[in-house]
């Protein structure tokens, strides 16, 4: 907000230079005129990530972006005024705004920086605890520099490891008084005396020692006691699966959903998904004769045999040898969280061992297993690439995208997540997935309503399945519809491990719980704004 009057007070001055108060009288669109080139240029200033602090922390990266910003400024708006020449505020005065703006941003920015730096108007908090969970609320103030707040205080918890890690971690100068488990008498009187307003309890356990009277003393007393989970959430826009406790869920604030807000929420995507669907035709066409003209066929390397020969070994399918069948079987056993490739060398020393190298005839026999009873799809070499995938509620529907990687992709591998620089990706599928283009026929199923424009991420049933087992409140996503973007997308990228899964539902459970369609519509900008950069994959 304070960039926007700062860019508009650029154009306001550079009018007064030339043209003095008169025009304003004369011209009563000129203050609408001013706005549309604040909103051009504030619009090109996020697109160039310069209000992301960790991105425009030099000044020279902030030089370069800035420069980069107004170019874009220029182009855009002589695009404008060349379609509607009235909308113009002149050459002379644009130009001179242009300079005005440099000087007025960077100004701006070095006092913005510095009120960041001095922690002027920092809220001073208090922080309840010294487990993992208070540790990364620790962190995520200290790499937030615009986040609002400073730690003041620290309250051990009691356990010895944990209270060392959170000392190690505060460190002889960080200036925050810290208050042992055992020495919290007083504690009230401690914390109004330091003039703090908020205390954080990040505690998991709530012992019989918990300090239930100073903190009751500190809230009659207007100091304001959040969980700690609330505090993460609001703090960084995601929630944490493995500290989160059931009736902190049941009790929080969120997830409120109203018949209107649903029914808003489904005219939008009607609207968005029939409006895009006719725009991007062209798109659509050529993307379609590229992928028709590119046939690049499925190849067979090491892991593809460990992983047919694991498949086919455990089902019984085909005979290798029962000794060679064992082994294969004891490797798998012990291959848990082990990286596969390293594992299939593994396996070809020990058949090495046992009398000599089987690759060969592990992969003469695969191929010839797959030739016999999983021929090719028979369907040449498809534009679509439909998939089921898991709804709302748990309904399945069958997904439908640009077909980016070689037709029968899985036969191999069977179901895994696609990888960076996966090799069953085409040559047009790269390009595609890069841009986002390959996620264009998902729109029909928006329209279908089977999806909406923005909602979770939909999964396979047998990943879900998988997960479900591994991650807690997992299935808690299945609660929406799944979206063509994300607020997991758009806050964490592509994810394609257990891991990333967890992370992802940090954000998804996030979104749930807070959904808005103001919300919805800052997804979609953020959506816009990676795809325009190519960030996707």
């Amino acid at each position: 907000m304070g960039e926007f009057f700062v860019i508009y007070l650029s154009v306001f001055f550079s009018n007064l230079i030339f043209l003095g108060f008169q025009s304003f009288i004369s011209d009563q669109w000129l203050s609408l005129k001013i706005l549309l080139i604040a909103f051009i240029c504030q619009t090109c200033l996020y697109y160039n990530d310069l209000y992301d602090l960790k991105v425009t922390d030099s000044f020279s990266e902030l030089s370069i972006r800035l420069l980069q910003a107004l170019g874009a400024t220029a182009i855009i708006l002589a695009g404008v005024y060349t379609v509607f020449p009235p909308a113009s505020v002149g050459l002379r005065v644009f130009v001179v705004s242009i300079g005005f703006d440099i000087v007025f941003i960077v100004s701006w920015r070095f006092v913005y920086t510095l009120i960041l730096n001095r922690k002027w108007f920092d809220q001073k908090i208090v922080l309840f605890g010294s487990n993992e969970f208070s540790r990364n609320i620790l962190s995520e103030i200290r790499d937030r520099k615009d986040c609002g707040y400073v730690i003041s205080g620290v309250i051990l918890e009691g356990d010895a490891e944990q209270d060392s890690r959170m000392q190690s971690m505060l460190g002889k100068n960080n200036g925050a008084m810290v208050v042992g488990y055992k020495n919290q008498v007083g504690l009230c009187d401690m914390v109004k005396g330091l003039e703090i307003r908020k205390i954080i309890v990040a505690i998991e356990e709530r012992q019989q020692s918990f300090p239930v009277k100073e903190l009751l003393k500190c809230r009659v007393h207007g100091i304001e006691i959040l969980e700690g989970n609330s505090f993460y959430e609001m703090l960084t826009g995601k929630l944490i699966v493995d500290h989160i406790r059931p009736e902190w869920l049941i009790f929080s604030d969120g997830f409120k959903t109203s018949r209107s807000r649903q029914l808003l929420k489904r005219l939008i995507d009607v609207t968005l998904s029939f409006a895009m669907l006719i725009i991007l035709l062209p798109l659509i066409l050529i993307t379609a004769i590229l992928i028709k003209l590119d046939r690049k066929k499925p190849d067979v390397d090491p892991i593809d045999v460990w992983r047919y020969f694991a498949k086919i070994c455990a089902e019984k399918q085909i005979s290798v040898g029962d000794k060679v069948c064992h082994l294969m079987q004891t490797w798998l056993s012990e291959a848990e969280g082990a990286h596969k490739a390293g594992i299939w060398h593994r396996f070809r020393e020990k058949c090495a061992e046992q009398g000599g190298d089987v690759a060969p005839q592990l992969l003469e026999l695969i191929q010839k297993y797959i030739d016999d009873r999983e021929p090719a799809s028979g369907t040449g070499n498809p534009v679509f690439f439909s998939q089921e995938r898991m709804g709302k509620e748990g309904r399945v529907y069958k997904v439908h995208k640009f077909r980016s990687m070689v037709v029968d992709a899985e036969k191999y591998s069977g179901p895994i997540w696609a990888g960076e620089n996966d090799r069953r990706i085409t040559r047009i599928g790269l390009f595609i997935r890069k841009w986002r283009i390959d996620e264009l026929p998902q729109l029909w199923n928006v329209l279908n309503g089977e999806m909406s424009f923005v909602g979770p991420r939909p999964e396979r049933e047998h990943f879900v399945r998988q997960l479900e087992r591994k991650i807690p409140y997992y299935m808690e996503r299945l609660t929406v519809k799944p979206g063509l973007t994300g607020w997991a997308q758009v806050s964490y990228g592509y994810g394609a491990s257990d891991d990333d899964a967890k992370e992802k539902l940090n954000y998804d459970l996030f979104y749930i719980k807070n959904m808005t369609i103001l919300m919805d519509l800052m997804i979609v900008l953020r959506t816009v704004k990676i795809v325009l950069f190519g960030k996707g994959r």
